[in-house]
Formats: structure tokens, C-alpha cells, sequence
């Protein structure tokens, strides 16, 4: 089994891809949507007046997604998404509503960025766990989402279950990938503090490079 320590690189997490041709003067949902049925639950909130922190690859610099803070713990230059993922995973949470481009599951969600992985998708636990606290002490984040993942062994870091007990001891709702390389569920979604999400396809059929195991709490639209 892999080992784990505090200054192991951690990688990001590839989000599934909206494969929809989009014009730039119209907006789109994906499958996703319909299947957990958010155009129903947008007639009772949009997520306006929940602060929703995503620890990430930076901030996001794009015309469909507005950003609140943001700060940097991966000792990258500067705290922006030179990657791709953030933005990626930005948009999916909470791109607007502005008639262009997608619109986000929470689109008036108050958003914020922390930078714990770096321009190449990889940071280190201890950058994470640093996220986790600025996320919970300074933002006062309702949920964090990390869609980023280490071996399960990884659990066994004190520095992220700390972090991670803390978070969830204060009421904020800790969102994780499980995981995309077909095996256990990865950490820190494997952590009893966190929400492990797994991927299904259009037809909710069980993804072939979903990770899976006892630990997951949910599924959605990851093909």
C-alpha cells in the first residue's frame, strides 16, 4: 500500500466533460441536472446567501464565473488557475446565470478559491489542510469542495484528518471526489468527516473509472 506523508504531492482530479456544441450568446445544462433534479430545485433557492469555498488549482479569471476571495497556499507565484481545473470545477458549482456559456448547479452561490494545488494539478496535504482552515476561520464556508484525491493510505495523515475533523465539528459540509482510478475510494473522501461523491453515466450506470467502495455517499453525472 502507498504510503502517505504531509509533503506528498497530491493530484487534482480530471471533472467530467460537458460534451454540448454551445453558442456564445446561449446557455446550456448537462445530464447531470435533470438526473438529480436541479432545474426543480432552483424554483426554491439558487444557492443565494451560502458560501461555497472550492480548494483547487487557483482562482478562476473567466466572464461566466464570479469569484468573492481567493488565496494562495501552493507556493505558486500568484493564487490564479494557470491549470484549468479550478475553472473547470468553478463553473460546474457555480458558473452564472448570464445567458452564456453553462449554468451552474448553484449559480448564485457566494464563491471562493483556494490555490492548494499548483499550475501542474499536484500540492501537498499540508497545503490542503491550510486551505481547509482559511476556508472554515476566515471565509466561514458553508461547503468546501475538493475534487482532488490522494491513496486511501492517505487518511492515515493527521495533518488532513485534523483538518477535515475541524472543518466538519464546525458544520461546514467537506464535498470529495472518490476517485477516478476504478479502486478505493480515495482520501480524503474516505475520511468519515467527508461527503464522498462517485460518477455515473447518462444512463446511471456506475462510471468504469469511478472509484467505489462503502465509503461513498453519493453519485452524479461524472461522464
Amino acid at each position: 500500500m502507498d504510503t502517505i506523508d504531509d509533503k506528498t504531492k497530491i493530484p487534482m482530479l480530471e471533472p467530467y466533460t460537458v460534451k454540448q456544441t454551445v453558442s456564445a450568446l446561449s446557455e446550456t445544462t448537462d445530464y447531470n441536472h435533470q438526473m438529480l433534479g436541479i432545474p426543480e430545485m432552483w424554483k426554491r433557492t439558487k444557492g443565494r446567501g451560502v458560501k461555497v469555498v472550492v480548494l483547487d488549482t487557483g482562482c478562476p479569471r473567466h466572464i461566466d464565473i464570479k469569484v468573492a476571495g481567493y488565496k494562495n497556499f501552493s507556493g505558486s507565484t500568484d493564487a490564479f488557475d494557470h491549470n484549468g481545473h479550478n475553472t473547470h470545477v468553478a463553473g460546474i458549482i457555480a458558473a452564472l446565470e448570464n445567458g452564456i456559456g453553462v449554468k451552474g448547479i448553484a449559480p448564485e452561490c457566494e464563491l471562493y478559491c483556494g490555490k492548494v494545488l499548483g499550475d501542474d494539478g499536484s500540492g501537498s496535504i499540508e497545503a490542503i489542510a491550510a486551505g481547509i482552515y482559511w476556508a472554515v476561520d476566515e471565509v466561514h464556508a458553508d461547503v468546501i469542495n475538493m475534487s482532488l484525491g490522494c491513496p486511501p493510505s492517505g487518511a492515515n495523515s493527521r495533518t488532513l484528518r485534523r483538518a477535515c475533523q475541524y472543518a466538519h465539528e464546525k458544520g461546514v459540509v467537506l464535498c470529495c471526489a472518490a476517485g477516478n482510478d476504478a479502486g478505493a475510494v480515495n482520501a480524503p473522501a474516505n475520511l468519515p468527516t467527508t461527503v464522498a461523491v462517485a460518477a455515473v453515466d447518462r444512463n446511471r450506470d456506475k462510471a468504469y473509472f469511478t472509484c467505489h467502495g462503502k465509503e461513498v455517499d453519493f453519485a452524479a453525472g461524472g461522464v
